[in-house]
């Protein structure tokens, strides 16, 4: 069993530093930026030194890292433009599916009258949680915060309120 925890800081030596999102025995699944998030072995992570900096050997994101990447940093720009908001819905972009598809290997195609949605909750600066959700094409996304609020919180599921919860501890340990 691994000893990593939800939302602490890993080292690889390819992928460089980044989040633990999950855990399953000796498994662990972290997002790195400018990758996809990967499923590793633990023994092939360790914690990084408090003085280390990290530097990605690979060069350049795919297209698909790259479009995932363009879609979290307007999720940031929204919640810098609109700091008293935590929460947010919109589409999904296609290339969040994608990378939904290739992460869980199933096909996440809908009937014509349904798409995926995304609901952001803005834990802290530069820490956000999505959860997807499938909805009437026509739902609508302007919606005031304490709407957001409900759409994400209708959203969570036992397994998003843990991370939710791993990664606000992880944020105070870094205060």
């Amino acid at each position: 069993m691994s000893d990593f925890q939800i939302g602490e800081s890993v080292q690889h030596k390819k992928f460089g530093t980044g989040i633990v999102l999950g855990i399953a025995g000796e498994i662990v699944e972290a997002s790195f930026p400018g990758f996809t998030p990967k499923r590793i072995v633990a023994a092939f992570l360790r914690r990084p030194a408090k003085h280390e900096k990290t530097v990605s050997r690979r060069s350049q994101p795919t297209s698909l890292e790259a479009a995932v990447d363009r879609v979290i940093q307007a999720d940031r720009i929204f919640f810098e433009r609109f700091p008293h908001r935590c929460h947010r819905v919109r589409l999904a972009s296609r290339a969040e599916i994608e990378q939904g598809r290739i992460i869980s290997g199933r096909n996440l195609s809908l009937p014509p009258e349904l798409r995926y949605f995304v609901a952001v909750k803005n834990i802290a600066d530069g820490v956000r949680l999505r959860n997807f959700i499938v909805a009437n094409e026509g739902m609508e996304t302007d919606l005031p915060e304490i709407d957001a609020f409900a759409v994400n919180d209708a959203a969570a599921t036992d397994k998003t309120r843990a991370i939710e919860a791993q990664l606000r501890r992880a944020v105070e340990k870094r205060k």
